[in-house]
């Protein structure tokens, strides 16, 4: 799955590192992962999450296909060690336009078994980690469904280097459970702005 490479290139690629500001909360499910986040045994609402994420670490990186890659993280480490989302936005530059026009893009992030048969402009994509409350276990939600709202958008041959926005997505693990149990998932609220650094690679400390 393309959402699965996605996840694997954020591990390899270089990407320009901004100063930014971001908070994300919601209601996790995922048992296996710590007994606290077990909605059979602790109720989670919107009012009242369970998990929460203020990032430390903003980057993005321009892809040869004409896409932007945003990776926000709780820090710097790499991302096998820590909790962050990826985001991958098609055709970023015309959207940044539109942005520019509109005042704001506000689209919708589809299943993955919808992305190929959608135009590419449309094939937004999220994906969410939890290496770092996992315990290093590397767990990760590919195809994020929900919305995402674009503010403001880096673009190469503008002076605008703002990436800000705000989604409302949920990831869930489609492998089959058990009769009774409830897959592994996560409702996400969350928020980002920080600037783009032209020309400074991510640094990932060990």
């Amino acid at each position: 799955m393309r959402t699965a490479v996605i996840l694997a290139a954020l591990a390899f690629v270089s990407c320009s590192v901004g100063k930014g500001t971001g908070h994300f909360e919601g209601c996790l499910h995922y048992p296996a992962c710590d007994e606290d986040y077990d909605e059979t045994e602790v109720a989670c609402t919107a009012e009242n999450p369970n998990y929460s994420l203020s990032p430390g670490f903003f980057g993005a990186q321009v892809l040869e296909s004409g896409a932007l890659l945003i990776q926000i993280q709780k820090d710097g480490y790499f991302m096998g060690e820590s909790d962050g989302i990826a985001l991958f936005i098609p055709d970023f530059k015309n959207v940044s336009r539109q942005i520019d026009q509109d005042g704001e893009v506000a689209v919708t992030v589809p299943p993955r078994e919808e992305l190929e048969s959608l135009p590419e402009s449309k094939r937004y994509e999220a994906s969410y980690y939890l290496n770092e409350t996992c315990g290093g276990e590397y767990a990760s939600f590919s195809g994020g469904t929900g919305t995402l709202r674009l503010t403001s958008l880096y673009r190469p041959e503008s002076e605008n280097e703002k990436i800000k926005g705000d989604f409302s997505l949920t990831f869930e693990d489609p492998r089959p459970v058990e009769a009774g149990e409830i897959n592994p998932h996560i409702q996400l609220v969350g928020d980002f702005s920080f600037t783009y650094e032209r020309g400074v690679p991510a640094q990932h400390f060990p």
